[in-house]
């Protein structure tokens, strides 16, 4: 018998194309047809995405935000030295990708000598992962928002033997605020009475800053009346803007008494999935219209009543009319998703066919409500929406 020697092949012609080349959390797979890049984790992390933990050092649960940019900005978490020190991130090594800043953060973190107590509050941005404290607040109360349906498809609803609580974690965004200054001074000389209002502009705090924050439940913004004096308002914005990161959840197990501890369970609930664009209005000039409103001085007793009630009487309309000059003028800001964050911000109203009729076929009509149910998205129970994430959409008053 003769074996023939091995003949060798000739190597492949190289590919024209580029080479792919997998980063980090991906890796190449080779199909039929060539080459694709795959990630490893089928779960995509997006911004500002929130895992909660429970500190067995702080004794309490704290959140961790996947870091998000604000016009580029990755926002803060006011903090201390100590607090940062007992987190795995300050053990983080510096890389080339940290700047300047981050280097002399670190370098300040680990001196004790610049923060002797080790309380001097500091802020940290999000990439460094610091612990945010959560403050909750108990639902199903008689003054507390009711128990989401999620948890009460699951048996745990007021009057049972579980409690839950909820907390937001808030983004804050200093900004100007709007102030109104109202004087309504009496002239028993001329005879006449002038209201003035006069508009400006008050900076944020000088300590404030970009910063994601926990409080029990996110509230809107209201406008501050001084109430100085019968004849004198002032109303002041605040000066700041703030939208909900998400909702954290805690279940307790049954019979639980006391504080959250280490064996409630967490949920989390996102509001915010894309990075962020901020901006606020200008404050532009205003016509003067001071408003003036004549009145005939008293001339007898018991007129005096007639003309105290007249003079109370323009100074609330003209209150009113300044509450609205401020609301109409207001500075707040606006945040939206820049790019639609790869989807739209809102979602066109889709035709759905009429269903054909099924007669007296009880199966085929049940089959048919199913098919739509799940077509319609019903039967999906969860806390965070179905992608494709809905975006901010950009505001259009900031275009006039």
């Amino acid at each position: 018998m003769i074996f023939a020697p091995p003949v060798k092949r000739p190597d492949p012609a190289p590919s024209s194309g580029p080479r792919l080349r997998a980063g980090t959390g991906a890796r190449i797979v080779r199909v039929p047809g060539g080459q694709s890049i795959a990630m490893d984790n089928t779960t995509w992390h997006h911004p500002w995405q929130t895992q909660v933990y429970w500190s067995p050092t702080w004794k309490q649960w704290v959140a961790v935000v996947r870091p998000g940019l604000v016009n580029g900005r990755c926002p803060s978490v006011l903090t201390t030295a100590d607090k940062m020190k007992t987190t795995p991130s300050f053990l983080a090594p510096i890389t080339a990708w940290d700047g300047a800043a981050d280097i002399a953060r670190a370098a300040r973190l680990a001196d004790d000598s610049q923060t002797p107590d080790g309380t001097t509050p500091i802020y940290v941005p999000l990439y460094r992962n610091p612990l945010i404290p959560l403050q909750w607040q108990e639902l199903g109360g008689a003054d507390t928002p009711a128990i989401p349906s999620y948890f009460v498809r699951r048996g745990v609803k007021s009057g049972s033997n579980r409690r839950v609580m909820s907390a937001d974690v808030i983004l804050h965004q200093p900004r100007l605020a709007l102030t109104s200054q109202i004087t309504f001074p009496v002239d028993l000389v001329l005879g006449s009475s002038i209201v003035t209002q006069t508009l400006s502009e008050r900076a944020a705090a000088s300590n404030d800053a970009l910063k994601v924050y926990s409080l029990p439940q996110l509230n809107p913004p209201q406008d501050y009346d001084s109430g100085e004096g019968d004849l004198q308002r002032s109303y002041e914005e605040q000066t700041w803007d703030e939208t909900l990161i998400c909702t954290v959840f805690l279940v307790s197990p049954p019979g639980a008494t006391g504080k959250p501890d280490g064996a409630w369970i967490p949920f989390t609930k996102h509001a915010l999935f894309w990075n962020l664009n901020w901006a606020q209005p200008e404050l532009l000039p205003l016509v003067s219209d001071p408003g003036t409103t004549s009145w005939i001085p008293p001339l007898a007793g018991g007129a005096g009543s007639l003309v105290i009630n007249s003079v109370v009487a323009s100074l609330n309309d003209m209150t009113n009319q300044a509450v609205n000059i401020v609301t109409t003028h207001s500075l707040a800001g606006s945040f939206w998703t820049p790019t639609g964050g790869g989807s739209d911000a809102t979602f066109p109203a889709v035709t759905t066919p009429a269903a054909p009729s099924s007669g007296f076929d009880k199966t085929a009509k049940s089959k048919a409500a199913q098919a739509a149910a799940l077509k319609a998205g019903a039967l999906v129970d969860t806390l965070d929406p179905a992608f494709p994430y809905t975006a901010l959409p950009f505001p259009l008053s900031l275009l006039s």
